[in-house]
């Protein structure tokens, strides 16, 4: 029995079957150990832990308020599109940055090549020419970027150094060389593409799941080739979003402002005020988008999801809906909106086509400034010139100047280019010449030298190859190069002597070179840095117009083949110019301009830009808020199109700013109405007070001078003063309440402090209340005697005249101005309605308010704008305004007014920079006021070309 047993035993130990079955039962009792570990003894690690890893939320935009104007026309909405997002799904390793920077790029490749683009909204650009430039100009905003990009408050880069002052040239390449390694192979334009969106996914800290927005309002293309492309692009998804969309772009994207990515200060105050925002939130960028964001944005949705190892949801635990914001409506009236801008863009044009001329005419030829008139005499029309008119088609960039050395380029912009390649040739050689041999100093050099000097120099500082931080005026040769008194041979040679270069840039083989090698570099730098540069190439167009190698006829001829003026089957303008006749090219160019094909804002030149403000007096409600020249706010919001944003920023017309509320000028003459009110109410004049004008003030030094010297108006009182707009009687007001007590001591502060109570009370020294941006108004510190009559130093916005003149109309009730009517939800319950807002009531007798009502009245039926108001049926009071600022320039063309006189219904202000007379400003005035009563019809208006000045120059 027991051999038998044994026999078993031994066989059992010599079948396979026992090793297998010791084999499953040590594999079996490890599964029992380890699920004992995980679902036991580690139960609350393992399960946080796998929470950790596969529990995500994924956060849903909410839907946006729209904007409606105060009739319920539809100002901003949203549609659904199809948007490209990117998510870092990767694992660190030692190839993940590579990697990743794969990814962008091929995405950004698929995208750009169906036709879309990506959203650009980063703080450098690249230009056409290859230059690195800020995307922003205030000094915080760069100073924010700065911090964020080096993670560093203190503006210190990892080494230490003081990076506050670091070019945009720098940032580029500590992102792009050294913190990102990036280098695509195809240039600056796509590194710098990867670099910010790097960039944002690192204001996620690369959070897995946490979608930054590559591309907005995709094709179906690119949708269907991202899907295709999948495996190399781990990580990019097209999902669903909304996008905002404006109409009337045109008339109201300065005031209803746009949308974007938030910024790391938006996030911060957002956060400060305990608003729940993450970092690719889209927000308000400006306007009343950015106003009202937190009654716009809505309330965002979540999902809680679990995913596979790859992002893959694989089930839904929890879902919040999103809220839509509230929608918002305006006190702007759209068809008069639409009117305004359009009266004001035609007499803006009609001022500029009054002043050209087809001659050239005395100026300092520098390109900085290309044909600017000298100094005019008194009364001295100033002209514009049509060469410069012809310069602005390629200086403000309404040709492609690149287009010109293209293969598809037609035959007039070769022979363009051709002429500008041969004048850079010689330019060049002479440059170098200039910085090797032994040249003249700058003064000795004349003015087209000069710029190509200026060039060299301010290109070598903005590229940081001369470290703008060592340059200090107080440096002798420094001070001397400003002053002209020296070469640019001597001054770039300092430069390196001094070790203000920064090698580094120069892309040298060695670090280690002489002052010889260095030298010969940055004259190598230099002609390569012209060769790309568009300033530089415009620079060489101006003079290429100048000596006549290229003609005013082939820039007409150019505007055709580009597109910017359509060709018609019979176009005789077309056909006649290829006579090469100047005095064609002239009449077409002129032609353009009073059709508003090529308009003021093209032109760029003096006048280009203008604002009106129309209000409501007895509310402060804003009817109209309109400045020229404007942009397409479709083309900014949620997805930059940056090349349409470095277009605007270029453009010489600046028309993204808002100069309605924004561009401060001296108001002129239009000031006058608080120096009477100062004079009648703190008793230094009467109604029946008078002063005897004689021409000339000669109680101050130097004297100053009526606007009808070397006439006088001679005896006036305060109305008469007033209807004349008589500067003698206001200076000799000022000039008495500017005395101390004692009465024989003149002090200018002290009658300005007496104006500046009163323009206070009348809301002209302050903000005007808007939702919107507004600078700061700026009261004069100089001379009581000038100061009265709206020169000094007083700066005021169209928006702070508006409320000025409403304070005016209504006899002292101080509203603050507002563009908010009321806030209803998505059901249309209203949540808020705006309420007018009394800032103070101007305390004055009765008999000031009827002095100064019956002078504004006269102005306009029996003074200086008699000819413009005669034929009114509305009766209209107001005043003219002029400001001269720049004695080479014309004067700001300013007028303010009410209408109807008796029972004020709207007040106006209107202010063209540089738009010479006072009744340009007031010819646009009379006719807002017009189409407002049913004189004028809104479809004959749109329809209108340019409005010449209908009067002489004026100038009170």
């Amino acid at each position: 029995m027991i051999r038998d047993f044994l026999d078993v035993v031994a066989n059992i130990f010599k079948s396979r079957i026992l090793y297998v079955m010791i084999i499953i039962v040590a594999l079996f009792a490890s599964l029992v150990v380890r699920l004992f570990n995980l679902q036991i003894y580690n139960e609350d690690y393992y399960m946080s832990t796998y929470i950790k890893k596969a529990e995500k939320t994924i956060y849903n935009q909410a839907t946006r308020g729209k904007i409606f104007d105060r009739n319920g026309n539809l100002l901003a909405y949203n549609e659904l599109a199809y948007a490209v997002t990117i998510e870092d799904t990767l694992e660190n390793n030692g190839k993940r940055s590579e990697k990743l920077n794969n990814i962008i790029l091929n995405a950004i490749k698929i995208i750009e090549k169906n036709g879309d683009s990506i959203v650009y909204d980063f703080g450098i650009g690249v230009k056409k020419d290859g230059k690195i430039e800020y995307t922003m100009e205030s000094p915080s905003a760069i100073k924010t970027f700065l911090i964020n990009v080096y993670g560093s408050k203190e503006l210190k880069d990892t080494k230490g150094r003081d990076i506050s002052n670091a070019s945009a040239k720098e940032v580029f390449d500590y992102l792009v060389r050294d913190k990102y390694e990036i280098d695509t192979g195809l240039g600056a334009e796509y590194d710098i593409k990867v670099a910010m969106i790097r960039y944002k996914l690192s204001l996620n800290n690369y959070q897995k799941y946490m979608a930054t927005v590559l591309a907005l309002n995709v094709s179906d293309k690119t949708v269907a080739a991202i899907s295709e492309s999948k495996a190399d692009i781990r990580g990019v998804n097209v999902t669903q979003q909304s996008i905002r969309k404006y109409n009337e772009a045109e008339y109201f994207a300065p005031v209803i402002g746009y949308t974007g990515t938030i910024s790391p200060d938006q996030l911060e105050k957002f956060t400060q005020d305990d608003q729940d925002y993450m970092p690719n939130d889209v927000v308000g960028k400006s306007g009343i988008e950015e106003s009202f964001e937190y009654q716009l944005s809505g309330d965002r949705g979540s999902q809680t999801v679990f995913v596979d190892s790859v992002g893959k949801v694989v089930d839904v635990i929890k879902k919040e809906e999103s809220n839509t914001g509230n929608s918002i409506y305006l006190t702007l009236d759209t068809d008069l909106t639409k009117a305004t801008y359009k009266l004001l863009e035609q007499k803006i044009a009609g001022i500029l086509s009054n002043q050209l001329v087809a001659y050239d005419i005395d100026f300092k030829k520098k390109a900085k400034e290309p044909y600017k008139a000298s100094k005019k005499k008194k009364d001295e029309k100033i002209v514009v010139s049509i060469r410069q008119v012809y310069f602005q088609m390629i200086n403000n960039n309404v040709l492609d100047l690149r287009h010109f050395g293209k293969k598809n380029a037609s035959s007039v912009e070769k022979k363009m280019y051709k002429a500008y390649k041969n004048k850079t040739e010689n330019i060049l050689q002479k440059i170098e010449s200039l910085m090797t041999d032994s040249p003249e100093n700058y003064d000795k050099l004349d003015n087209e030298y000069q710029e190509y000097c200026d060039f060299v120099f301010n290109g070598l500082v903005d590229d940081n190859i001369i470290m703008k931080s060592m340059l200090d005026s107080s440096d002798e040769t420094y001070s001397k190069w400003l002053d002209g008194k020296n070469s640019l041979k001597e001054m770039i040679m300092y430069c390196v002597s001094m070790n203000w270069i920064n090698v580094a840039n120069l892309e040298l083989e060695s670090d280690y070179v002489t002052a010889d090698e260095t030298y010969k570099a940055i004259i190598d730098y230099t002609k390569k840095m012209a060769k790309k540069s568009d300033d530089f190439a415009k620079l060489i167009y101006c003079y290429c117009l100048y000596d006549g190698s290229v003609s005013g006829t082939d820039i007409c001829i150019a505007l055709y083949d580009q597109g910017v003026i359509k060709k018609d089957e019979n176009d005789k303008w077309y056909n006649n110019l290829q006579s090469y006749d100047k005095s064609v090219a002239y009449k077409f160019m002129k032609h353009q301009i009073d059709n508003l094909v090529i308009t003021p804002a093209m032109v760029a030149l003096d006048p280009c830009s203008g604002s009106t403000v129309v209000t409501n007096p007895n509310t402060g409600e804003v009817l109209a808020l309109v400045t020229y020249p404007s942009y397409d706010n479709n083309k900014l919001s949620g997805s930059i199109d940056n090349k349409y944003w470095q277009k605007l920023v270029d453009d010489e017309s600046a028309p993204i700013y808002n100069r309605a509320t924004q561009t401060t000028t001296a108001p002129g003459s239009a000031f006058k109405m608080v120096s009477a009110m100062t004079g009648l109410e703190d008793g230094y004049i009467s109604t029946d007070s008078t002063y005897v004008c004689k021409g000339e003030f000669t109680e101050i030094t130097p004297h100053a001078k009526c606007w009808i010297y070397p006439n006088a108006h001679g005896s006036e009182n305060v109305v008469e003063a007033i209807k004349d707009s008589c500067n003698y009687f206001f200076y000799n007001l000022a000039y008495d309440m500017s005395f101390a007590s004692d009465g024989e001591t003149y002090d200018s502060a002290i009658g300005l402090k007496k104006l500046e109570k009163y323009a206070t009370s009348l809301g002209l020294n302050e903000k005007a209340g808007l939702e919107i941006t507004e600078k700061e108004p700026k009261f004069s510190t100089e001379s009581s005697v000038r100061s009265a009559i709206g020169q000094g130093s007083h700066g005021y916005t169209c928006s702070n005249l508006a409320r000025y003149v409403s304070t005016l109309a209504n006899g002292g009730k101080n509203y603050s101005l507002t563009l908010f009517l009321k806030e209803v939800t998505e059901d249309g319950e209203e949540v808020t309605k705006n309420k007018k807002k009394l800032e103070n009531t101007v305390e004055a007798k009765q008999s000031t308010w009827d002095a100064i009502h019956k002078g504004m009245r006269l102005v306009c039926s029996d003074g200086t704008v008699r000819s413009i108001y005669s034929k009114m049926k509305i009766e209209v009071a107001g005043k003219t305004g002029t400001a001269e600022e720049n004695k080479k320039r014309n004067t700001h063309s300013v007028f303010v007014c009410y209408a109807p006189y008796k029972n004020p219904e709207i007040a106006l202000s209107t202010v063209i920079p540089y738009g010479d007379a006072s009744s340009n400003a007031s010819e646009v005035a009379r006719d807002v006021i017009r189409y407002k009563y049913g004189e004028l019809k809104l479809e004959d208006i749109l329809k209108g070309k340019a409005n010449k000045p209908e009067v002489g120059s004026s100038h009170d």
